[in-house]
């Protein structure tokens, strides 16, 4: 198991997405600040280099208040981390092949000590692969007829 911890919570999916709507063609804020943060955290994601894939992937959010939204404030910080966890080699990529489980834990902290916990551990399969699950799937909708009510 490797672990890690950034000193800062990163912004929500709601601030990434408002992000996202402000651009223009030769003008994107979401681009520019989600490269800004890639190159502050991969230091700290450097350190979860030497874990196998499939990998279990759990993090743990210090909030100094339970005022924020722990859905958004997932989905915005794991979107980050999972891309810097690729751009840096910590992983090969972030498809289901590989990253097998995500997990978070949300806990409150003393103003000052935010931050995001990243715990990377070697999956170990139950049983069925993501492409047994996968082509299970895909068969199902391909055998249901197309147009029925």
């Amino acid at each position: 198991m490797k672990t890690t911890k950034i000193p800062v919570l990163l912004p929500g999916l709601n601030k990434m997405i408002a992000s996202a709507k402000q651009g223009t063609k030769k003008r994107q804020p979401y681009a520019a600040t989600k490269r800004v943060l890639s190159r502050e955290i991969a230091p700290f994601v450097r350190k979860l280099r030497g874990v196998t894939p499939p990998v279990h992937v759990h993090f743990t959010y210090f909030v100094c208040h339970r005022r924020h939204d722990l859905d958004n404030l997932d989905a915005g910080a794991r979107k980050i981390i999972l891309d810097v966890m690729v751009d840096t080699g910590v992983i090969p990529k972030d498809n289901m092949m590989i990253v097998k489980k995500l997990s978070a834990t949300f806990c409150t902290c003393k103003k000052g000590e935010e931050g995001i916990e990243i715990f990377v551990t070697t999956y170990q399969s139950p049983g069925e692969t993501a492409k047994d699950i996968w082509d299970n799937t895909s068969n199902i909708y391909l055998e249901q007829p197309i147009g029925v009510m």
